[in-house]
């Protein structure tokens, strides 16, 4: 019989597989890409780069990978919207740091594939990533939050998906429930909690403000 921890990994897996779809959707129909926060964006976008690091080099489970993939390729297709009504110098830095990581990856996987070595690395590079990944998952939303809350930016709220948010929500409680169950390190032990609050304190911006 599942245990909570067995239900609440798979539960979080179905989620994040839908997790960004409903802000690539917003961005989209809503035209209010111009008021996203850089910093959120950028955050994301470095911490689903750094979590492919993570997840090709560290972690043999499928399940882990695709979402990894899945994210990332939504990150990307924001960063193509977002050169349409954002500083475009900001975003070209973006995509050469991107592409530097890309790169690296690629190469550090056909090292270790070449060498024999097989999944998971021992590699400090992928158990750093880890840690940005990590941290970059805690925080993206701060920016945002801050953003909101700054008068000159006061209609920012809205340029957030409500249903991302909630989504995002749900996943950080089950993932906390995961973490705990399955005793996973600190990071995951103490960060999920963190995703909580972020969560819940953007979802109440997002649903102050109207369409």
């Amino acid at each position: 019989m599942l245990n909570i921890g067995e239900i609440t990994l798979n539960s979080s897996f179905i989620l994040y597989l839908f997790l960004f779809m409903p802000q690539l959707w917003r961005n989209l129909y809503y035209k209010r890409v111009a008021d996203l926060s850089f910093s959120f964006h950028a955050l994301l976008f470095i911490a689903a780069t750094a979590d492919l690091y993570y997840g090709f080099g560290r972690i043999e489970e499928w399940q882990y990978r695709l979402v990894s993939m899945v994210m990332f390729v939504c990150l990307l297709t924001q960063h193509i919207q977002l050169f349409f009504y954002q500083n475009k110098t900001k975003l070209a830095l973006l995509s050469l740091l991107i592409a530097i990581m890309l790169f690296g990856l690629i190469i550090t996987l056909h090292s270790h594939s070449s060498s024999g070595a097989g999944t998971p690395f021992n590699s400090p590079l992928f158990i750093t990533m880890g840690w940005i990944e990590r941290i970059g998952y805690w925080l993206y939303l701060l920016p945002q939050i801050l953003k909101n809350r700054s008068e000159q930016h006061h209609n920012a709220a809205k340029a957030i998906s409500p249903t991302f948010v909630f989504i995002g929500l749900l996943t950080a409680i089950l993932d906390s429930i995961s973490a705990w169950s399955f005793s996973w390190g600190s990071p995951s032990l103490y960060g999920a909690p963190i995703a909580v609050a972020l969560h819940f304190w953007l979802l109440l911006q997002c649903c102050h403000k109207k369409n």
